[in-house]
């Protein structure tokens, strides 16, 4: 590992940058594993794997662990699948910088690269700040909001660490809500064991696939190829609201963006990733 931060104290935001409780262990200096269950997953009970939006929250909270600053940009790439049962090691493989960390990390399993990162950390205190760019969206607040069942196992996989109400849209490849009217989709989520932190945004960040079906018209989902995570914090908050939007589907790929916003109307994180897309549609029938 190359750099002189790595493993040096420093002080992180109380508010809402605390451990995910995600099973993190230490392993070495500059590393953590953990062994993924069926709560870090989604997929078929059959063949679960590693939900991105999980292992974009895993380098965040190993990353906050190790360097000792709060989080600013993530970058996370998916090379291969993580199966549940798997053990995936975090490893910090190279930072530099000393106000603000940049840090590159690389997730195996075995000798079997599956995921890569690349992150900034580092706040500037009494920096230059600006007020929202625009009006939070104007929707009905969360305690109005019908409860979202994404499937039948949901309370087994990654979606049992989220409590999630509907605003406008289809969220979910079982969902029978109404089309959005403006390619919005917008969800209510707030943690579902604790207050909410950065690696429940992070997750948050990642769902956009889960509103392919509304895009399309039909029921499809889709495999995260990257997340890329921004916080602004601070987390002030129980409920936050996911305002997603697939921008284009271009040969296959969704391109797409998330705001998330606190119940005081302010943009805590932002969000975007590209996804492939596969089609649930029943087959058209013969003749």
């Amino acid at each position: 590992m190359n750099g002189d931060r790595t493993g040096m104290p420093g002080t992180i935001e109380a508010a809402g940058l605390t451990s995910g409780r995600l099973g993190l262990q230490d392993a070495d200096t500059g590393a953590r594993t953990v062994v993924v269950t069926a709560s870090h997953c989604v997929g078929p009970k059959e063949r679960r794997f590693l939900y991105g939006g999980v292992g974009t929250a895993l380098c965040i909270e190993a990353l906050q662990d190790i360097v000792g600053k709060n989080i600013c940009q993530i970058a996370v790439q998916f090379v291969a699948p993580t199966p549940v049962g798997s053990e995936l090691r975090l490893e910090i493989v190279r930072t530099s910088g000393r106000g603000f960390v940049q840090a590159a990390v690389e997730g195996r399993v075995g000798d079997r690269l599956v995921l890569a990162a690349l992150a900034s950390l580092g706040t500037v205190p009494d920096g230059i700040a600006t007020p929202n760019p625009e009006p939070a969206p104007d929707v009905p607040p969360p305690e109005a909001s019908p409860l979202i069942v994404p499937h039948f196992e949901a309370h087994e996989d990654a979606h049992s660490r989220m409590e999630l109400r509907h605003v406008q849209g289809r969220f979910g490849i079982f969902s029978k809500h109404e089309q959005s009217p403006d390619g919005h989709v917008q969800v209510w989520m707030r943690a579902a064991d604790g207050p909410l932190h950065v690696t429940h945004l992070a997750m948050v960040a990642d769902f956009v696939p889960s509103i392919s079906g509304d895009t399309l018209g039909y029921r499809s989902g889709g495999s995260s190829l990257d997340n890329v995570f921004r916080y602004l914090g601070p987390i002030e908050t129980e409920w936050v609201l996911a305002d997603m939007a697939i921008r284009r589907i271009s040969r296959g790929v969704a391109h797409s963006s998330v705001d998330i916003w606190d119940q005081q109307g302010r943009l805590v994180a932002m969000g975007g990733q590209s996804h492939v897309v596969r089609s649930m549609a029943p087959a058209a029938k013969a003749g």
